[in-house]
């Protein structure tokens, strides 16, 4: 650009490091904007004998598409096209990576639309498409700043948070389901969708407990919700750790 390559160097002082000291290394710079841009700096040294008036090259990269095209392998990896929620797996790991913290539990929420098969029967499945996507989207604006939210089936989804006890995890979900039971979907001029949600929950406050030890206790209670009515919030048991089961 013209411009004195110190005022480079002042502005990425770690580059700018590296060249004051004559050393070689490889170094990303991201310019965010309307178009985010990342640039390779490679700093290779002219001369291999160590004098401080060793030339230095500075080469720069245009990484950008690669950038944009790892990014996208993690998104098509990690979240569900129609939802734009984590897929099964990504949730999974999410929520093994979790530590309770003290005075805390752990909850884990399973959710399921009512009768979701009667809305593709009815409306077609771009019509529960668009049940899903808004379904996702009111946990998405619930959830998304207190806990991890994912798609794990079909019509089934689950958010893990961490809970004071299990009474506050039971409101926390009861507070969704009401909210749900007042939500309509509107199809077109002529046509909504009332939604309601069936919720199972597993709480736990020990830390040993593994994911497939609260999905297994959260999806029995969802069960039960389905089988007694459906819209409705069942609390399920303490998990009970496949180890103990063994024993």
């Amino acid at each position: 650009m013209g411009k004195n390559i110190d005022l480079f160097m002042r502005h990425h002082k770690d580059i700018g490091a590296h060249y004051s000291q004559r050393t070689e290394g490889q170094f990303e710079i991201v310019c965010t904007g309307i178009r985010e841009v990342c640039y390779g700096v490679s700093l290779i040294a002219t001369e291999h004998q160590a004098t401080e008036n060793k030339g230095m090259l500075i080469v720069f990269s245009d990484h950008s598409e690669k950038k944009r095209y790892e990014r996208e392998l993690v998104y098509q990896a990690t979240i569900d096209d129609l939802t734009g929620l984590y897929n099964r797996r990504h949730f999974m790991q999410m929520v093994q990576n979790q530590t309770i913290p003290d005075g805390l539990g752990l909850a884990l929420l399973l959710f399921d639309i009512d009768d979701f098969k009667l809305i593709n029967d009815t409306y077609g499945h771009l019509a529960g498409d668009q049940a899903l996507v808004d379904f996702s989207n009111k946990i998405l604006q619930v959830y998304q700043n207190k806990g991890i939210a994912g798609r794990v089936g079909g019509e089934e989804f689950a958010v893990c948070f961490f809970a004071e006890d299990k009474r506050a995890a039971l409101m926390e979900a009861e507070d969704f389901r009401t909210t749900m039971s007042d939500y309509k979907i509107i199809l077109n001029e002529h046509d909504s969708i009332q939604l309601t949600a069936s919720i199972g929950i597993s709480f736990t406050e020990r830390r040993e407990v593994t994911f497939e030890d609260l999905y297994r206790e959260a999806d029995e209670a969802l069960y039960r919700s389905k089988n007694s009515g459906k819209n409705r919030v069942t609390l399920g048991r303490e998990p009970i750790l496949r180890e103990a089961m063994k024993g």
